[in-house]
């Protein structure tokens, strides 16, 4: 009985309900659109960025760079290990910015440094999950393979064109780092795996949000009306039946 009460009240006031529907389904095309009148029409609110990748190998300057049997293999994932955490010095940094067109503050790196601390205690995640916090525009991630001298630059950015260059830069800052800690001619070089692959993102669909906010905003729409005419209903039969005339038994 209730939900046909509730049905009757919506149908007899179908204007308002008609009111109600409108407005969500503007809210709706708010949240998955962006909405402009003069003139009248709709853009998506997608973003577009863009991803590059590219693979660095480090190797012995006098072997091939899959020659197990080189005096300092077993020293190359540590040292490519200590390369990939020098990327992130304030130096290297802006060297890798200038070399993709960019200003130093435009470029963030995280390394792997700045990944999970090994104690999980409140203090260290608390100052690993800020150090890897970043607002710049291009962020340059840093991982490596553990003991094989395999470094993975992954850059992000507004579009894939600069996530590219950035890869790149960091692949050649890699040369330069290696130059200016060696003493001597060093014993080690970069071998690029490739060039940086890069590809542009397309940001999630809004259409769900909006669907729930059509379906969220109406129902709130519909049981305030009901509430409102139910409380209205409910104060004109007391006041009738407070204006109604008493009469008193006579004995």
């Amino acid at each position: 009985m209730e939900i046909v009460s509730i049905l009757r009240v919506l149908r007899r006031h179908r204007l308002l309900v008609g009111l109600g529907l409108a407005l969500s389904t503007l809210l709706a095309l708010n949240a998955a659109y962006q909405v402009s009148l003069m003139p009248p029409k709709l853009a998506s609110r997608q973003q577009t960025s863009g991803v590059a990748t590219a693979r660095v190998i480090i190797a012995a300057r006098t072997q091939p760079a899959f020659d197990l049997k080189s005096h300092i293999t077993d020293t190359l994932g540590v040292r490519a290990a200590l390369l990939a955490d020098l990327l992130s010095t304030d130096d290297v940094r802006a060297q890798i910015a200038r070399k993709a067109g960019l200003r130093p503050g435009q470029v963030a790196v995280l390394t792997p440094a700045m990944d999970q601390p090994t104690l999980q205690l409140a203090l260290p995640i608390a100052a690993t999950t800020a150090a890897a916090t970043a607002v710049e525009p291009y962020v340059l991630v840093v991982t490596n393979q553990g003991s094989i001298p395999i470094l993975t630059l992954k850059a992000l950015g507004p579009d894939p064109v600069g996530a590219a260059k950035v890869a790149n830069a960091a692949a050649a800052a890699l040369g330069g780092l290696i130059a200016t800690k060696s003493s001597g001619k060093p014993e080690i070089v970069v071998e690029r795996l490739g060039p940086a692959v890069s590809r542009p993102v397309v940001g999630g669909s809004k259409r769900p949000m909006a669907l729930a906010v059509l379906i969220v905003v109406f129902g709130m729409w519909c049981f305030g009306l009901v509430v409102v005419v139910g409380c209205r209903n409910r104060w004109r039969h007391r006041r009738a039946a407070n204006a109604a005339p008493r009469y008193s038994a006579s004995t």
